[in-house]
């Protein structure tokens, strides 16, 4: 698709992929967002964490 100049997005929660896709970056244009810890809502760029930090939401 991008050899077709088609803009992909995706969204993941699956470290593995993203940091494979993070490792492999120069082979194909992409930017790595996530969201602040702060809870603030906003998206910074970011290397993939292998961390969802799901258990400071639980508490």
């Amino acid at each position: 698709m991008t050899e077709a100049d088609i803009t992909v997005a995706f969204v993941t929660h699956l470290y593995e992929l993203a940091r494979d896709c993070y490792d492999e970056r120069g082979r194909f244009p992409a930017l790595f967002l996530r969201a602040e810890r702060d809870r603030s809502f906003r998206l910074r760029g970011s290397a993939p964490q292998p961390s969802s930090h799901g258990a400071d939401l639980w508490n």
